[in-house]
């Protein structure tokens, strides 16, 4: 209504890549649901479910990052030339889908506690502020006002559950490495916005996946229980 359907249309073109993150992850959740409900009464809960949280979190950030490592060159194959200009979009929205996705792996331990009430007070958070932030940041900045508005909301939904949940004793999360791995997205992101050599883009944002899997040790692990695969095949 506000900023015309070509607007509608790039966004909707430019989601279909962060929303790969959250597709991939969906097959996870099928089954972390039904282990949630088993493990979250379970005497190590805890350090279980930090766990697993953590390596989510490390994938996602990994994933990100290896996908804005060939941001330019990939809209330019996959999307016609009109929507080109919508790869500004995808850094936030990567981050719609990363807190996406760290919100609904913490929704599914309401289901486990049998107490989805947080779930609705969470959800009616992020709501608010993504209505709010939409209708006041699109008329300002455009097309970029919601996807900025859908990053905040969802953030605030996975901060709210985080909050919560830790309260009850039962997720830690690595904060450090969490806003390490914002710092590293961030720089990725930048590098984007202010280079058009797509070569060196790669180089800089590959050294960002190189600092995140050198300091990041379940990234190590999963990168070795990859290779022992490889090698047994």
């Amino acid at each position: 209504m506000i900023l015309g359907a070509s607007a509608n249309g790039i966004y909707a073109m430019v989601n279909r890549f962060p929303t790969m993150v959250t597709t991939l992850t969906s097959i996870f959740f099928q089954s972390w649901q039904m282990t949630a409900i088993e493990e979250y009464d379970s005497k190590d809960s805890r350090e279980f479910i930090s766990n697993v949280f953590e390596y989510i979190i490390s994938l996602i950030f990994l994933f990100s990052l290896g996908m804005l490592s060939v941001l330019k060159p990939m809209i330019r194959i996959l999307l016609a030339t009109d929507y080109y200009g919508g790869w500004k979009l995808i850094p936030i929205m990567l981050l719609v889908s990363i807190y996406t996705i760290t919100s609904g792996f913490l929704g599914v331990l309401y289901t486990a506690s049998k107490n989805t009430v947080g779930v609705f007070y969470s959800t009616l958070l992020g709501a608010i502020v993504n209505v709010l932030l939409t209708v006041s940041l699109i008329r300002w900045i455009g097309v970029y006002g919601a996807a900025i508005a859908n990053a905040i909301s969802f953030f605030s939904v996975f901060l709210y559950r985080y909050i919560h949940i830790k309260k009850l004793g039962k997720i830690q999360m690595n904060i450090a490495k969490f806003v390490l791995l914002h710092i590293l997205l961030a720089i990725a992101a930048a590098i984007n916005y202010e280079v058009n050599n797509s070569a060196f883009v790669f180089i800089v944002v590959l050294i960002c996946i190189i600092i995140q899997i050198s300091i990041d040790r379940r990234i190590k692990v999963i990168i070795l229980d990859i290779v022992k695969v490889i090698r047994r095949a």
